[in-house]
């Protein structure tokens, strides 16, 4: 074989080769870190429909009364449960509570 020939037979594999490749995507950052971060944060002022959509329906929610000008309290609680524990400044914590007056989040507490 000559030397052309076998440059040929190596430029036909490479190419081949490579080619197959072309149709791999690579997962970016946010997909790698997905099942880490947990679930969206929840935030004072949210509303109960945009706390449901982040983190579902509540495993239990308890009546609190009412406030002085007559809005309904409530203390929803998300019991953890993995890969989809809420995450927030006390990581990892395995209950929330989110506390309600009225539509919006008041409070949101770890529970042990």
């Amino acid at each position: 074989m000559s030397f052309v020939t076998v440059r040929l037979i190596f430029c036909i594999c490479s190419i081949g080769l490579f080619s197959g490749c072309a149709g791999i995507d690579p997962p970016g950052p946010d997909r790698i870190l997905a099942p880490w971060a947990g679930t969206p944060a929840v935030r004072i002022g949210e509303s109960k429909d945009s706390v449901r959509d982040k983190w579902g329906e509540p495993d239990e929610i308890n009546g609190l009364g009412t406030d002085s000008v007559g809005l309904v309290k409530e203390e929803w609680v998300y019991f953890g449960r993995y890969p989809s524990i809420p995450v927030d400044r006390m990581y990892l914590s395995k209950t929330k509570r989110l506390m309600f007056t009225g539509n919006s989040v008041t409070g949101y507490e770890p529970k042990e």
